[in-house]
């Protein structure tokens, strides 16, 4: 039991030092687009939103993801204001390092590319159409020399499943309007194919994920300040960026809904991120707007000039803020997965030299302690027939991939037995169905689905 979790806590370890460099690039960000006073509460309040500060300090990517996501918008905000160049091509290099942890990072470069593009169109602008080109050139080059050995590496766009399936056109989706719920037999998971609602459907799915993501209260600042940012866009180049990347994510991930079936809060923090910037946007002009009607209109406030020292403070208090909210709220876990660890700590005393585990999310796999070989394609290469398989599901699995490779399994269906059961409630327990060998029928089936035990 101990690698595992020295594994988990190496994980734990990476995500949260990558939490810890997010916040000197979101105070830059919005210090370019706002002023060093308001940087610092939006600094602030990124790294105490509950469900944020839980993220960052969890075995998950989303601390690397948002990293590189930072800094590439504020390299590439600088680089607008300031006319250099060379910060394109370091935004092309943090948004290839964000590639590498989450695919999602391409559609960060498409809003930067929308910005430049669109920007070279534009001659109301004091920079030239071709400084825009050859800065798109220069941040295109960037992102293509830091991909290309991952996408070499790996033989393709991405290992991540959601995004293979992402990328690909069907014209029917195993879809539910309830998860699919398994009771006393693995049958009990297998859904009917009918083709997918309308994408009008997944949107209020989408709506309340995004403000979970904000904490539901900050949204009365937000919500005035995308108003705010895109009439202020009218007149300045660097905030294109950032609301062309929160239009080009969300609609992602309103396809994202229709088409993989099923969203989590954590999908949307990046534009958590970009709104709270904006939100900073309407709570500066409410600070402007105060400022002039006290007692002290006479007196020459400068909200956007501040000394070294004064911005040191600020990056420090915000980053010891974010160590101490890190520190309280680490998890071991996440909450969905706590019960495929404990599925996986049974199968470490029951699992046998070559049976074979069918295992979609790979956490009880990995908690088992056993070697696993990964079958590249079904049914060449998986073991012997003779052998147990075992399959570890969610007691209501919500992920139209794995429901489309549970009908696979509709030969043996009736034959697999629960066996195990987590302790969680019924909306995030994991159960383990057991079928003795020896299996000969089932459907053809590709995918690294299926480790043999060894």
């Amino acid at each position: 039991e101990l690698e595992p979790q020295t594994w988990q806590w190496a994980a734990q370890a990476v995500n949260y030092c990558a939490s810890l460099l997010i916040t000197p690039a979101i105070y830059i960000l919005a210090r370019r687009l706002l002023s060093p006073r308001i940087a610092f509460g939006v600094t602030l309040l990124f790294h105490t939103l509950p469900g944020l500060a839980r993220c960052l300090s969890d075995a998950l990517s989303e601390g690397l993801y948002l990293m590189g996501v930072a800094w590439s918008l504020a390299f590439t905000v600088h680089a607008l204001q300031t006319g250099q160049r060379f910060y394109f091509f370091a935004s092309g290099f943090a948004c290839g390092l964000a590639y590498w942890a989450r695919p999602e990072a391409a559609v960060l470069a498409g809003a930067v590319w929308l910005t430049l593009l669109l920007g070279s169109l534009r001659r109301s602008l004091i920079l030239s159409a071709g400084w825009m080109l050859s800065s798109l050139v220069c941040f295109t080059l960037a992102l293509g020399l830091t991909i290309a050995p991952y996408c070499y590496a790996i033989g393709g766009l991405t290992v991540k499943a959601s995004g293979q399936h992402f990328l690909r056109i069907y014209n029917q989706l195993v879809t539910s309007s309830e998860p699919a719920e398994t009771r006393c037999c693995l049958a009990a998971t297998i859904v009917a194919s009918h083709k997918a609602s309308p994408c009008a459907k997944g949107l209020p799915t989408l709506l309340d994920e995004i403000a979970q993501g904000f904490f539901y209260a900050p949204l009365v600042l937000v919500i005035p300040g995308l108003f705010l940012a895109s009439r202020k866009s009218c007149r300045c180049l660097a905030w294109w960026p950032v609301l062309m990347y929160m239009l080009l994510h969300f609609l992602v991930l309103w396809r994202g809904v229709h088409v993989l079936g099923y969203m989590v809060e954590r999908y949307t923090y990046p534009i958590t991120l970009c709104g709270l910037i904006c939100g900073g946007l309407a709570w500066r002009i409410i600070a402007i707007s105060s400022l002039k009607s006290s007692v002290f209109r006479d007196q020459d406030v400068d909200l956007i000039a501040s000394s070294r020292l004064t911005t040191l403070m600020h990056l420090s208090l915000a980053a010891f803020l974010a160590v101490c909210v890190a520190k309280l709220t680490l998890q071991p876990l996440h909450y969905g997965a706590a019960g495929h660890k404990q599925a996986g700590y049974w199968l470490k005393n029951h699992l046998k030299p070559r049976d074979n585990l069918f295992d979609p999310y790979g956490l009880a796999a990995f908690y088992s302690g056993w070697t696993l070989l990964w079958a590249q394609n079904y049914p060449e290469g998986i073991g012997t027939p003779t052998g147990d398989w075992w399959f570890v599901l969610n007691r209501q699995e919500k992920d139209t991939r794995v429901r489309e490779r549970i009908l696979a399994f509709s030969a043996i269906a009736e034959s697999a037995n629960e066996v195990f059961a987590s302790g969680r409630d019924l909306a995030s327990q994991a159960v383990v169905y057991h079928l003795p060998g020896p299996v000969h029928k089932f459907s053809p089936l590709r995918g690294r689905y299926f480790p043999r035990v060894r």
